[in-house]
């Protein structure tokens, strides 16, 4: 039985090492930090929006590869890094997590009313199937 277990949990965190690297890729190649600071009255100089965005590890001057590493290394030390205007990332996670968890705990909640009650009308005494 713990041998099962062990291969779920490992299966498990195989697949959310997966999930997170993929969700990284996609936002690190498809999302444009540079063109938040672009907006911005008065313009800022490019060489103060490059040194920012290499402070929060988002320049598209590094290497993909290179920030991939640099943010792994600082999600295995519970840094999950910094969004393009410095708000930290994991404190966003936590907050919204909380959000989350309660939507998902008042659905299961429902689900579970809601499916006895429509199970207990279904077997009334009047419908003799």
């Amino acid at each position: 039985m713990l041998r099962y277990i062990g291969k779920r949990l490992l299966n498990y965190v195989v697949l959310l090492y997966v999930a997170v690297s993929l969700t990284y890729f996609l936002a690190a190649t498809q999302l444009n930090p540079r063109a938040l600071f672009a907006l911005r009255q008065p313009p800022i100089p490019p060489n103060i929006v490059e040194a920012q965005l290499l402070q929060y590890n988002l320049s598209d001057q590094v290497p993909l590869l290179q920030r991939y590493w640099i943010w792994l290394t600082g999600v295995f030390h519970g840094d999950w890094g910094y969004s393009p205007l410095g708000v930290n990332v994991a404190e966003q996670i936590s907050t919204r997590m909380w959000v989350s968890l309660r939507l998902l705990l008042i659905g299961t909640i429902a689900g579970i009313v809601i499916g006895v009650a429509e199970s207990v009308i279904g077997r009334s005494p009047c419908c003799r199937c």
